[in-house]
């Protein structure tokens, strides 16, 4: 979840983004003895610059298996 720290918290200087999952968010604030939306908010991706996200350019393609010394066929 992304999100940019409100108030200086530890190693973390306002207004850092910061992507991590729920947990670590939850480990940050207990170490820090607050609640989250204390020193955090939530941000939502399309507020964000584009160069930081990273759109999929459609399915992943993977290539076709060739087996190793084989004749092709």
């Amino acid at each position: 979840m992304l999100r940019e720290i409100t108030k200086a918290t530890g190693r973390y200087p306002v207004g850092g983004l910061h992507d991590f999952p729920r947990g670590v968010w939850n480990k940050i604030a207990a170490d820090c003895k607050q609640k989250l939306d204390d020193f955090s908010r939530v941000v939502g991706i399309d507020s964000q610059h584009k160069a930081l996200q990273s759109p999929l350019r459609g399915a992943p393609r993977a290539a076709p298996h060739v087996r190793l010394g084989g004749n092709g066929a």
